[in-house]
């Protein structure tokens, strides 16, 4: 059976450009050559595509556009057609079958280029616009997640301009310790924990270096659970296997069903955090198999809502894009 041709999209106009090499340098190196071919396709900051067809290992270490092999190119528009278009006056079209956008952040999980990929007629590998939209969106999806019957944190919304006592007065509601955080973006940049009103200011314009909206948020004492989404329509796999636990701030450790720890967490992992962490990796494995936030998300993945929310675990801390999107 010949392989597919895969379109991998990395990079991107993004405070989170750096996440996506990263993360495309996974996909790229554990596709299965039998199965797959894949087409790099490289976004710079400044949002020139490029065909990328050189060494792998340059794309965490972002040497990719030093490679004389890359090469200007863009998508042919016109609806169905699935073709790269090269442009280094070759007129050299590549065919492929589907698009995978390993993008992060703004630009890339947020609906926008989905909305390219929809209106061209492309197959993605993901959602599409309106579930990525609503996922990247933090208000938008707690209050979807409230209309479910979920139980959300406390929360204000700030746009410019902004009185700095309505701040402080908002902020005193909702109570501390809270997070500042970036309506429209990842959970990389511009997020910030604060125990009192202390740096309440630089935390707000901190985080309207990457959103036009800035929200406050009630820091929830507990842990998230990653669930994974797998399928189209109603045929949907739900496999939540990641924890997340909280720690001096963000994020201390993440644990897996499988005891695999990744690579890319600072804190150190002992052993009576891992013993724990499986364990309740197992327990909201078995309580969210296709219920409850696995079911929402996988609902949001297909652009539907399902009322399914499993009222015995009573609070979504967050909604991950990841739920959706994988």
């Amino acid at each position: 059976m010949k392989p597919m041709d895969i379109l991998v999209l990395f990079g991107g106009c993004s405070t989170e450009y750096g996440v996506s090499l990263e993360s495309a340098h996974a996909v790229l190196s554990h596709m299965d050559p039998e199965k797959y071919r894949p087409i790099p396709v490289g976004i710079t900051r400044d949002g020139a595509w490029y065909w990328y067809p050189g060494p792998l290992e340059a794309i965490p270490q972002d040497r990719w556009l030093e490679s004389p092999a890359c090469v200007p190119c863009t998508l042919r528009l016109d609806r169905g057609n699935c073709t790269l278009l090269l442009l280094d006056g070759s007129e050299q079209e590549i065919p492929f079958t589907a698009i995978f956008p390993v993008l992060h952040g703004k630009n890339g999980e947020d609906g926008t280029i989905q909305g390219l990929f929809e209106l061209a007629g492309v197959p993605v590998i993901g959602c599409g616009a309106l579930s990525s939209a609503l996922c990247m969106d933090k208000v938008r999806s707690h209050q979807l997640a409230a209309l479910a019957g979920a139980a959300v944190p406390k929360g204000s919304v700030v746009t410019r301009p902004y009185a700095p006592e309505a701040l402080a007065e908002a902020a005193r509601s909702i109570g501390y310790p809270l997070f500042v955080k970036p309506v429209r973006a990842g959970s990389s940049f511009g997020v910030t924990r604060l125990e009192g009103p202390e740096g309440l200011i630089p935390a707000v314009e901190g985080a309207f270096r990457h959103d036009r909206e800035v929200l406050l948020e009630e820091a929830v004492p507990g842990f998230e659970v990653g669930c994974a989404v797998l399928g189209f329509g109603i045929s949907v796999e739900v496999a939540p296997r990641v924890l997340m636990v909280p720690g001096e701030g963000i994020v201390q450790a993440i644990a897996v069903v499988t005891g695999r720890q990744f690579g890319n967490v600072k804190t150190a992992f002992d052993a009576t955090l891992v013993s724990t962490a499986l364990l309740l990796s197992l327990l909201f494995f078995h309580r969210l198999q296709g219920l409850g936030i696995g079911t929402i998300f996988s609902a949001l993945a297909v652009g539907r809502f399902v009322d399914l929310y499993n009222r015995r675990l009573p609070l979504i801390s967050r909604i991950s894009a990841l739920g959706a999107r994988t």
